[in-house]
């Protein structure tokens, strides 16, 4: 990867965001160096969240008189 790429890695409950630094190569791996610039956790509680307060408060269709 290109050094100024811009990745996305995706963990169990976190998102994070970053660019490629350095990426260096050798006989069998390649090292990769991002810098993380925005981290978002918590993932799982924000669906329970979301879920919930979509639940309880779904728009209801006035009716008519």
């Amino acid at each position: 990867m290109a050094p100024g790429t811009a990745v996305k890695i995706e963990l169990e409950d976190a998102l994070l965001l970053g660019e490629v630094i350095y990426c260096r190569q050798d006989e069998s791996s390649c090292y990769l160096g991002v810098q993380l610039e925005q981290t978002l956790t918590g993932l799982a509680e924000l669906g329970r969240m979301v879920n919930a307060f979509g639940d309880g408060t779904r728009s209801r269709q006035p009716q008519p008189h």
